[in-house]
């Protein structure tokens, strides 16, 4: 029968949040024995650069005595030592409690907090004579133990890493989001629930070990809750998209032949633009173009945006234009005034321009100027070395009207 009651704990000292932010996971395991004030310690801890190896000065040797409770921890070549370094905590990792009693007595074994190790650290003693594991985080233990002395092989410390989650991106239509959950196949749970943002249950696993992963996922903030017998945590966790969710607007829907329009668009993560503009034109790289139509009619304004996961939208608006009022040019439709061009030069000639100061703008086909001259002459050309060839846009404006044409311009 067992005639011994043992106690291990793990108090909070004023280091514990030194040795978190240094990135050491530290366990002090106190015995006392009831009625009395026998007690005695020792430390475990769990950093890069230690080895379950005995070494200084990592560790520290225990140093025994033949009066009080001792506990202490046992290297992998079975050193006794009071501070123990275990190596990184990547895994589950198991460390052998020894216990020497000078004479019989009642001791308990319960556990304090443990906050500098991650709440998805299972940290259990292990009795091997009763073949019991007491979760440490939340119970009280009891051994016996008939006879005084040394034991080194009936306690040992289990600790395991925590689980790591990670999240994959729901695609295109935002319904296969992933969430994927790294495990030592050493901790079983007892479930593992997810929950989304609303509380409402989407998955569910039960007595499960090892890695698993939850698909089929749209995007949103997510709980994932795990149980070991009676110990519950929860991490939580954002599942992002790919999706591409557009929309376009316009500055004015009714426009007159000449007047510059302004598109805007909103679409989440997209990179890519490209603008049609129901007249053969063409705008690419642009989120909000500007442009100018050159005859009357009704358009329709389309714009695909894209990204890097091939995800994509569509969305369209519909442009009514109709004839400009006024020129302020007499018998511009009798080409009284001339706009052409040959290779990379522009020319505006037209014998009712002369004596009259009028304005020379010219747009590339995403609404950008290029130039603007103050002009008096009836015959005008401008040079646009420098710019790339394509189609640009002239724009004659005098005090009364405004006159403009599209023109190519290529390279000399």
């Amino acid at each position: 029968m067992r005639n011994q009651l043992l106690l291990f704990f793990f108090l909070s000292v004023t280091t514990t949040n030194i040795f978190a932010a240094n990135g050491i996971q530290k366990i002090i395991l106190n015995v006392n024995r009831v009625s009395s004030d026998v007690s005695d310690a020792t430390e475990i801890y769990f950093a890069q650069g230690t080895s379950q190896l005995f070494s200084t000065p990592q560790d520290s040797k225990k140093i025994f005595d033949t009066i009080s409770a001792q506990i202490y921890s046992l290297t992998s070549d079975m050193v006794a030592c009071y501070s123990n370094g275990c190596g990184n905590l990547v895994g589950s990792s198991v460390v052998t409690i020894g216990i020497e009693t000078g004479q019989a007595g009642t001791y308990l074994i319960s556990a304090s907090t443990i906050s500098n190790f991650d709440e998805g650290s299972i940290i259990l003693l292990e009795d091997r004579m009763l073949g019991t594991f007491t979760d440490l985080r939340q119970y009280t233990d009891t051994a016996l133990i008939t006879d005084a002395g040394q034991n080194q092989t009936r306690f040992y410390l289990h600790v395991s890493a925590p689980p790591v989650l990670s999240a994959i991106a729901a695609g295109c239509t935002n319904e296969n989001g992933k969430m994927i959950v790294s495990e030592d196949s050493a901790v079983r749970w007892t479930a593992v629930l997810l929950f989304d943002s609303n509380s409402r249950l989407v998955a569910s696993l039960n007595d499960t070990t090892g890695g698993f992963s939850f698909g089929g996922l749209t995007s949103g903030n997510y709980a994932m809750a795990f149980t070991s017998g009676s110990y519950t945590f929860v991490k939580t966790l954002i599942v992002t998209s790919n999706e591409v969710l557009l929309t376009i607007s316009a500055a004015a829907t009714k426009a007159e032949v000449g007047q510059t329009m302004l598109f805007y668009s909103t679409a989440n993560d997209a990179t890519d633009y490209t603008w049609t503009f129901g007249d053969s034109s063409i705008i690419t790289g642009i989120a909000n173009p500007g442009y100018n139509y050159y005859q009357p009619g009704t358009y329709t304004v389309s714009l695909r945006a894209s990204n890097s996961f091939n995800c994509s939208a569509n969305a369209s608006i519909t442009i009514d234009i109709s004839a400009e009022t006024a020129t302020g040019i007499a018998d511009v439709s009798g080409d009284s005034v001339q706009v052409y061009s040959y290779n990379n030069t522009v020319v505006i000639a037209g014998n009712n321009l002369t004596g009259i100061a009028y304005v020379c703008d010219i747009y590339n086909l995403a609404g950008q100027l290029i130039t603007t001259t103050q002009v008096t002459s009836s015959y005008f050309t401008l040079n646009l070395d420098g710019q790339s060839a394509g189609i640009y846009l002239v724009q004659v404006k005098t005090a009364t009207g405004t006159f403009t044409k599209k023109v190519f311009v290529g390279r000399s």
